[in-house]
């Protein structure tokens, strides 16, 4: 997994600027997969799966300003 972030700030710190990447190589790996969860299969006549994967690429930009 690869996050970026750069950020610029004003020398007076009057405001800044930030620019980010989450999961830049858009990798679709799975972070969690679980059987049954803990509920009993047998009461509830059949069973429970959870997969997890990662959260697609995203960018974004915040921005600041001090008065």
């Amino acid at each position: 997994l690869v996050d970026l972030f750069v950020g610029w700030r004003s020398s007076e710190l009057t405001w800044d600027v930030n620019v980010f990447v989450k999961n830049a190589l858009d990798e679709d790996e799975i972070t969690t997969q679980d059987g049954s969860d803990g509920y009993d299969q047998e009461f509830s006549g059949g069973s429970y799966n959870e997969t997890r994967i990662l959260q697609e690429r995203t960018f974004g930009m915040m921005a600041r300003y001090n008065f």
